[in-house]
């Protein structure tokens, strides 16, 4: 057709934008025309967008639905972008969860799990606050909310089979083998050097 003639009639199977449509129904699409505001097929009908919770096939140019746990994705049903469906409002990488778990913190503002700093096997209250560690890591020791390579010399004891460095008790100043095994005191506290524990050398004051 090259030119518009007043009270032209153009009959087609399908009505438009469907491209092809179910035989029964012409307005139910099974195609659309791609150079139109509405190249995109959902569910029998051209639209301009795919809905919330649909992403888009660019394949078959279709939209198609988001993983059951997803409230929005992209590019596969899996790949999710946001949650809030049920139980599963929290979004770990690209997945929807009921719990952060191991290794992860939430972000209670936005229900986004964020990874804990590394070398930290689960932390709290913050990404830099381990309260374990990864024991086959660089910084595989526990001590103080931190994840260190080696127990601090003289106020730590190593406890290897929990990877753990517990600090000397509050009289020591110094330890080695126990925490309460002192090598040296606090102030106003003596040594006794046998029982190898801090006692008072003044009285209060």
């Amino acid at each position: 057709m090259d030119q518009v003639v007043s009270g032209l009639a153009v009959k087609a199977a399908c009505s438009f934008p469907c491209k092809d449509c179910l035989g029964s129904n012409p307005n139910y699409c099974e195609s659309c025309f791609l150079d139109t505001d509405l190249p995109f097929l959902q569910e029998g009908t051209c639209l301009a967008q795919c809905s919330e919770g649909m992403f888009l096939n660019e394949t078959s140019n279709t939209c198609l639905p988001c993983n059951d746990n997803c409230l929005t994705c992209s590019e596969d049903p899996f790949n999710c972008l946001s949650c809030g469906l049920g139980d599963f409002i929290h979004l770990r990488g690209s997945e929807c969860v009921v719990e952060c778990g191991d290794g992860y913190i939430n972000n209670p503002s936005d229900n986004i799990c964020l990874p804990c700093r590394e070398g930290c096997a689960t932390c709290s209250k913050s990404t830099e606050n381990c309260t374990s560690c990864i024991t086959d890591s660089l910084t595989p020791l526990y001590y103080n909310y931190d994840c260190i390579d080696s127990c601090p010399a003289e106020v730590s004891v190593l406890k290897p089979d929990i990877f753990q460095c517990d600090s000397c008790s509050t009289d020591c100043e110094t330890c080695s083998g126990e925490v309460n095994s002192c090598d040296s005191c606090v102030s106003f506290m003596r040594l006794d050097i046998l029982a190898r524990k801090c006692v008072e050398a003044c009285k209060p004051n």
